[in-house]
């Protein structure tokens, strides 16, 4: 990803932030309306005397549907699939719910996400009263989804591919995942593809872990090369200069004629080299190679974002990474983060997460557990969670435990387990 396009998106984040803040200050001023006003007209914009008074949120919701659709005609689907996000949370009503779902689904598809897709769809038809129109639309986007979970191996990495020519990394990493979960004859190539994807993306551990399998595997012996060049490229980006320099001279062993080897070997060399003198040497680019000092995850502003990072620690079991993930997050701003996306798969794999916190975690974890009651529609997810109900149990073992000599804690934890329980 070039820097016009980093910097491209980081003044479409910003701009949705700022969004999101003047919508929290119109909320400041509604709630002070509404506690002077008994009838909530402040809540009301008439558009004439004659028609019905429209909601504030579903302006609101209306504008951010908008302005993804502008997006997504740019094919920017990442940052199209957030403002859809903010366009479902804030419907007002189950047809502008449905027609930002749909929209969302469709982005969804563009960035392979299947999952997603067919989650999207299958919610705007479980309610049969919307218009047709809608419900065809939502059946169109369910039978691609479909094709696109039956598609085979060999088909999903070349779309992958093709995401990824286009800089469609999100789309690319989606389905060069779905190829490898097939476990085809093509499994080598999948993981060599999305090594370098993930080195795109710059998770440089991803992009170890998949070079490293790809070794493992029979490979022509071009794409041999490329895998060890990826591997080295991980691990200098880790900052492990010596493990790099041992991997780039074994490399050029096996592959002399390998120009970048050679040029980033000098690189990696000087690099260790300035480390030894002053350990706390910043970072610096060089060819194929960057070296970033270590920063700190950023929280993600979209369930679309969560969930796209928990679903990827999951399906490498770094349960640690989740709870990390989820503490960036203030326990306040998760209903409105989730909205009305949760599923019970996903809430019972946040059980799960969950009963892997520490005794330091107690305040924070009753926080949390407290604002997840609070996100719309959980009493139902929850009915359809029996697979996290073990889980929550030992939570609340736990907490009583830790609580027992806090009354007010005592008092808390009670009024939880019956929510949960």
């Amino acid at each position: 990803m070039d820097d016009h396009v980093e910097s491209d998106q980081e003044e479409l984040k910003k701009e949705f932030e700022a969004w999101k803040e003047q919508i929290g200050r119109e909320d400041e001023m509604l709630m002070k309306a509404e506690a002077e006003d008994e009838d909530k007209k402040s809540k009301e914009t008439i558009v004439n005397k004659n028609s019905p008074p429209v909601l504030i949120e579903d302006i609101r919701s209306v504008e951010a549907r908008e302005r993804g659709n502008g997006l997504f005609g740019e094919g920017k689907f990442e940052m199209a699939v957030q403002w859809y996000d903010a366009a479902v949370q804030g419907a007002g009503s189950e047809t502008d719910r449905a027609i930002a779902m749909n929209n969302r689904s469709l982005a969804k598809l563009k960035l392979g996400d299947a999952h997603g897709a067919a989650a999207d769809a299958k919610e705007v038809l479980s309610h049969g009263t919307l218009d047709p129109k809608l419900q065809q639309k939502a059946s169109l986007r369910l039978k691609a989804a479909q094709e696109l979970l039956e598609m085979g191996e060999d088909a999903l990495r070349e779309k992958g591919n093709a995401a990824f020519k286009e800089g469609n990394l999100v789309a690319a990493m989606n389905l060069l995942t779905s190829s490898i979960e097939k476990r085809g004859e093509g499994l080598a190539l999948g993981l060599s593809n999305r090594s370098l994807v993930s080195l795109k993306l710059k998770d440089y551990a991803a992009a170890e872990k998949d070079a490293l399998a790809a070794l493992r595997l029979d490979l022509p012996d071009q794409v041999r090369k490329k895998v060890l060049y990826r591997q080295a490229t991980a691990v200098a980006n880790q900052g492990r200069f010596q493990e790099a320099a041992s991997l780039l001279e074994s490399m050029i062993c096996e592959y002399p004629d390998s120009t970048e080897a050679q040029s980033d070997l000098k690189t990696v060399k000087s690099k260790l080299a300035s480390c030894q003198k002053e350990p706390q040497a910043e970072g610096f680019p060089a060819t194929g190679l960057q070296f970033p000092t270590e920063v700190p995850l950023e929280a993600p502003a979209s369930f679309y974002q969560f969930e796209l990072l928990w679903r990827n620690f999951a399906r490498k079991g770094l349960e640690r990474h989740k709870l990390s993930l989820l503490k960036q997050i203030s326990p306040e701003k998760l209903p409105r983060l989730f909205g009305e996306s949760l599923s019970p798969e996903f809430v019972e794999d946040m059980a799960q997460a969950l009963t892997q916190t520490e005794e330091e975690d107690h305040e924070w974890l009753m926080d949390v557990l407290e604002q997840l009651a609070k996100t719309r529609r959980f009493d139902l997810v929850l009915l359809s969670s029996p697979g996290a109900k073990p889980s929550f149990g030992e939570l609340f073992d736990r907490l009583s435990r830790e609580g027992k000599d806090q009354p007010s804690d005592v008092e808390r934890i009670n009024s939880l387990r019956r929510i949960y329980l």
